[in-house]
């Protein structure tokens, strides 16, 4: 999906909600620290976290 800086984060929202709107009751969400109290605030609940290594 490609949009705008501005629009970047609506528009992945609501490729979720057309998801959940057609029957999906899961989503894997791998949001920013900014990120997340918009998907807690429809509903969605942190049920882990990840952390990622990176070589040297």
């Amino acid at each position: 999906m490609k949009t705008t800086a501005g629009r970047m984060a609506a528009a992945y929202f609501d490729a979720i909600e057309i998801r959940i709107a057609a029957g999906a009751d899961a989503a894997y969400l791998h949001s920013s620290a900014m990120g997340r109290p918009l998907y807690e605030s429809t509903g969605f609940a942190l049920l882990e976290t990840w952390t990622a290594f990176q070589a040297r």
